[in-house]
Formats: C-alpha cells, structure tokens, sequence
C-alpha cells in the first residue's frame, strides 16, 4: 500500500512538473512572439518614410514665416490636420479633407494692389499679419451634365458667430470654373479671420454655394459641411 501510495506521489509530481515545464515553455514561446512582433512594428515604423513639411499629408506645422514663390506673400501654417468630412446631393459629391489655420502678411505693394483689386476692396494691408483658415475640397459632378460653379462664393459660420466669406483671390483667382460630368477637381477655400480669435474657433459650418446647371436650366442648393477644427 505504502509502495503504491509512492508510485502515484512521483507520478503526480511528474505530471506537475511536466504541466510546470510546458508553462514555462508557454510562457517563453508568448514572450518571444511578443517580442518579435514589438521588434516587427519597430521595423515598420522605421521603414515608414517621413512625410515632408510640404507634401499634402503631412500635419506638422511651420516654424516660422515662408516666402510663397517669391510672391512677397509670408505665411505660416499653425495647425494643419488630415479630415474627411462629406456632403453629396444627385448632382454634386463633396468632400473636405483638411483643415489648416495660420498666419499671413503681404509684403510686396504691387502683389498688395493686385489682391485689393481683384477682390475688389482694400481691405488687406501692408507688412499686417492676418488669420486665416484654408479649407481644401474635392468636388465630383455626378450629374450627367457638365456644369460651371462658383465655390469661392461659399460662406462660413465660426462658433463665435462670425460669418466670413471665402477670399476669392486665396481661394480659387476666379469666379467659376467649369466641371466635366463624371470629373473630380479639387479647389481651395481661404477665409480670413477678422474678429475671432483662432484658439476660440472649434467649428465651422461650411456652406457651398447653389449649383445651376445651364444646360437642364436647373438650380441646386448648396451643400454644408459641419467641420470640427479641433
């Protein structure tokens, strides 16, 4: 009896050191895929290029003021944030995909004059830094017809309950451009900021102008787009 109690205690003790074993293993194996895979997507994210200031993704800001193509214009983008807000009707698909806040100044007096005259005010002055919120857009015809717009006519409203319209020689340098049916064009809309103040700015309700599309004689209302800043 005493034999037999024996033999099923080294048994027993045999199978916990066994199970104790396959643990460890276990456990080794988990660490050394965990650690594998930390070492993996420590690859990756060195593989990963770093996206420069300049291209269209990217989101880190400007340090200072840069010249824009020797233009006399300065500016400097604060924030700069990758967005996909959409708005779409039968005829019209659009899409928001950034948003950038910063500053500018005019240096140059006869690129002041042509931006006064254009826009048609003197509203802009000299060696003055002003606010501004850049909001580029894609905008696909789904109508059948070809078509003109306007979107440097679009109207936004701050959370601070100021309304600005789009500064049209920032925004497009033209009234209205044609879009083919079936086409995709992307246009920039450039508010200036003129009583808010930026850090107080969470959203914008961004609305496009109507659509007319000569051709049917047909007028479409603008489409909004609700764009949190933050």
């Amino acid at each position: 009896m005493k034999k037999k109690f024996l033999a099923l205690l080294i048994a027993s003790l045999l199978l916990v050191s066994c199970s104790d074993k396959k643990e460890d293993l276990k456990s080794k194996t988990e660490k050394t895929t965990e650690t594998t895979t930390n070492k993996q997507e420590e690859i990756k994210k060195e593989e990963l290029p770093e996206l420069d200031k300049d291209d269209d993704e990217s989101e880190e800001p400007d340090k200072e003021f840069e010249e824009f193509e020797d233009s006399g214009i300065f500016i400097r983008r604060d924030y700069r944030k990758n967005i996909s807000i959409e708005s779409e009707n039968e005829d019209m698909f659009v899409r928001c995909f950034k948003i950038v806040t910063g500053k500018f100044k005019i240096t140059n007096e006869q690129t002041l004059k042509e931006i006064n005259e254009f826009n048609g005010d003197n509203k802009l002055k000299l060696n003055t830094e002003y606010t501004f919120i850049s909001l580029p857009l894609e905008i696909e015809n789904l109508s059948k017809y070809d078509y003109e717009y306007a979107s440097s006519l679009a109207i936004s409203l701050l959370n601070t309950k100021e309304q600005l319209n789009a500064d049209k020689y920032f925004s497009d340098e033209t009234d209205t451009y044609k879009i083919l049916s079936g086409a995709i064009v992307e246009r920039d809309l450039v508010f200036i900021v003129e009583k808010s103040n930026i850090e107080d700015v969470t959203d914008i309700r961004l609305k496009l102008p109507d659509l007319y599309i000569e051709e049917i004689e047909k007028t479409v209302p603008g489409l909004e787009l609700n764009i949190n800043i933050k």
